[in-house]
């Protein structure tokens, strides 16, 4: 699967993600995410691959097909499975 500026913007839009959210998790330049998503330059295949295990980490799921897609699951995020049951809000 090839990652697109347009999966990277849908799934921080979904995940209500600053630029700077993902850069800190992909463990890249904050102007790196701004470059790929505006089209100014396409980042090596290392940090392509940083910004996507990030994401997916986070419970997006990709997909291609006849455009780019991105799908957002709950259960697969790392970011809620690691908080503290004392952190958790109660039903």
């Amino acid at each position: 699967m090839k990652l697109l500026p347009a999966h990277v913007e849908g799934a921080r839009g979904m995940l209500k993600l600053s630029r700077a959210d993902l850069a800190t998790l992909a463990g890249v330049d904050e102007q790196t995410i701004w470059r790929f998503e505006a089209g100014r330059g396409a980042p090596r295949e290392e940090t392509l691959w940083r910004i996507q295990s990030a994401l997916e980490q986070c419970g997006i799921e990709f997909f291609n097909g006849g455009s780019p897609g991105v799908r957002y699951h709950p259960d697969r995020d790392r970011r809620r499975l690691a908080r503290p049951e004392s952190a958790k809000p109660i039903d």
